[in-house]
């Protein structure tokens, strides 16, 4: 009896041991902070756009001289730099996921976080995780947590008033060849977002520097033609060109109209290039589009210069789409082919 007592005695010792060991792993993850604000408040925009450091190239089209893209982070004042941002906590190593981790869950659901109060330490604290690199924490694919920071950018965008320099913080991110590509690219995608935003009721002043440095940032994603943020850029351009007239919508249909007709255009870059001369009304590009719609690569590219003629053509241009619709060797060539017939018979010409 008195062994039976003892073997008792040893298991219940280890049981609150480890239960013990269990509770002291959590509550250690749960006691993480967030990522910490500065004390200090932000700072306004700053008054100097700041200048891009290399030239184009001579003779691009459409394109203002003196615009690249940069090499090296823009700095802005008043904004917390990530590399004194201390890295987000790391998830344990055990077999039960916890809720996740407190930047990541705070961000969703904290009211302090999404309260509308630009000033206070939530919106300095987004500001802070939009320029974080991603390291593979709180359990989300590159796709999900980029998509968080798009949530996020999204939110503040939305703020009235917006957040001291965030404009020149879009601009920043968008600059540092240390975040990825896709982050850099949502970056582009916000430009126009910000710029309609900060001025809903028509054009900045006269040489607003804010105003410069957004444009000029557009025009260097516009050169990176070597990935899809080229494609960002041309988008958001032609959507500014519309109401905005210091974007020279001259120039954007021209610089789209370049890469629309240039071989060694990238796919993904050739198929926005086409789109976006179409929507401008550029009807130089109809030859270039005509000869795609037939042997275009890939079904994208093809795909674009088929929608491109349904935007643009006439009455001449029905045999050819015509053909196209009967030969078509996908479903997605027929679709554009019919679509673009449509277009030319609602329009009547």
């Amino acid at each position: 009896m008195k062994g039976k007592r003892l073997l008792f005695a040893v298991l219940m010792t280890l049981v609150l041991v480890l239960l013990g060991a269990v509770l002291l792993v959590r509550w250690g993850h749960n006691e993480r902070g967030p990522v910490s604000a500065p004390d200090s408040e932000e700072a306004g925009v700053p008054t100097e756009a700041s200048t891009l450091p290399r030239q184009v190239p001579e003779g691009v089209p459409g394109v203002p001289a003196g615009i690249i893209a940069r090499t090296e982070p823009l700095s802005v004042p008043g904004v917390p730099s990530a590399s004194a941002v201390p890295p987000p906590p790391s998830r344990p190593q055990t077999a039960s996921s916890w809720a996740g981790d407190r930047v990541y869950s705070q961000l969703r659901s904290s009211p302090h976080l999404f309260n509308g109060d630009p000033a206070g330490r939530g919106v300095v604290t987004m500001l802070e995780f939009l320029q974080l690199p991603y390291g593979g924490w709180a359990d989300l694919s590159l796709g999900q947590y980029n998509s968080l920071k798009n949530e996020v950018l999204d939110y503040l965008i939305t703020l009235r008033p917006m957040p001291q320099g965030l404009g020149s913080l879009i601009v920043r991110m968008y600059n540092d060849r240390s975040l990825d590509m896709m982050w850099r690219d949502y970056c582009v995608q916000h430009f126009a977002l910000y710029y309609e935003a900060k001025w809903p009721d028509g054009s900045p002043p006269q040489n607003n520097s804010e105003s410069r440095m957004i444009r000029d940032a557009f025009w260097a994603a516009a050169l990176e033609t070597d990935s899809t943020i080229t494609g960002s850029a041309l988008i958001g351009m032609e959507r500014l060109s519309r109401r905005y007239p210091e974007m020279d919508k001259d120039a954007v249909a021209g610089y789209a109209l370049s890469l629309a007709m240039t071989d060694t255009s990238p796919h993904a870059t050739r198929t926005t290039a086409l789109q976006v001369s179409a929507a401008m009304g550029c009807r130089e590009v109809l030859p270039i589009a005509k000869r795609l719609a037939r042997v275009g690569k890939p079904t994208t590219v093809r795909m674009a210069a088929i929608s491109a003629l349904g935007e643009l053509g006439s009455s001449a241009e029905i045999p050819l789409l015509q053909e196209l619709f009967a030969a078509a060797d996908t479903i997605y060539v027929r679709t554009a082919a019919k679509a673009a017939l449509e277009r030319i018979e609602a329009r009547g010409n």
